[in-house]
């Protein structure tokens, strides 16, 4: 019996997400054309749940290609990557993959690194909690010692880095400002863009950074002391500015922690 509800199962689901609608014989008794417009209206309801669920978390792309083409995309990833989780917060997951190869719109080769970078932003609402390491608490316990201290990101933090300027996009898209100087309304596509996505007080901040910021960011996270990370800033660019850095990485709730690293 339990095989056979499986394969009914796996029929009823092959039938949702095939290209074109077929009512499997023997899987529905009665009149074909009827079952066919009620498998419809089945299909139906889950394309409406791939494209909300995509939309929640991709309101840029959608903005870029349209409402009504989104939603063609929306079926097109759907049916090549069929949620596998009960959470339809976790389905689009692959969804800057599938815009990669994604022949209808290879001509915007950047709307794979904004989908990414919104995945980033959407997945940081979901993320563990902890709270945000104060910079002036972290400077008093550790004193004179504190760039010999690793420093822990926080769960809901993560990097973004693209030969694009999707962090530019995403902002415009959503007339949000920018933490940086670069970040003015004139950019230039195909100029690098780097980012701290973060989740200061539960809402999730994006802060445009610098190719070394990102660099120091990256080997903090690494696990590397302070003191590591910040000569490799200095080494990149002389004239990095250390303490802003950090007073806006703290600010933005970039850290949970701090420990001794191992030497």
């Amino acid at each position: 019996m339990d095989d056979e509800l499986e394969l009914t199962q796996h029929r009823f689901a092959a039938m949702l997400l095939a290209e074109e609608i077929s009512v499997p014989d023997p899987l529905f008794v009665g009149d074909a054309e009827l079952l066919a417009e009620r498998a419809g209206i089945y299909r139906g309801n889950l394309h409406a749940i791939w494209s909300n669920s995509l939309r929640n978390a991709f309101p840029v792309i959608e903005q870029l290609v349209g409402s009504e083409f989104f939603d063609q995309l929306a079926i097109l990833y759907g049916q090549e990557f069929p949620s596998s989780s009960g959470d339809l917060n976790l389905f689009g997951q692959y969804f800057s993959d599938f815009l990669h190869k994604e022949s209808s719109v290879k001509a915007y080769p950047y709307f794979s690194a904004v989908a990414q970078l919104e995945w980033q932003v959407h997945r940081a609402y979901y993320s563990a909690d902890a709270e945000n390491l104060d910079m002036q608490h972290f400077l008093s316990t550790c004193g004179p010692a504190a760039t010999e201290f690793a420093l822990r990101l926080h769960p809901a933090a993560s990097l973004f880095q693209s030969d694009c300027a999707a962090v530019q996009v995403y902002a415009a898209h959503l007339d949000q400002v920018l933490d940086a100087e670069e970040s003015s309304i004139e950019f230039v596509l195909e100029t690098a863009s780097f980012a701290l996505v973060t989740r200061p007080d539960w809402i999730v901040k994006l802060t445009a950074i610098t190719q070394v910021e990102f660099v120091v960011l990256s080997l903090l996270q690494q696990g590397q002391t302070l003191a590591a990370a910040l000569d490799a800033g200095l080494d990149l660019d002389k004239n990095f500015d250390v303490a802003a850095t950090l007073t806006k990485c703290f600010a933005a709730g970039a850290f949970s922690d701090f420990y001794k690293a191992d030497m």
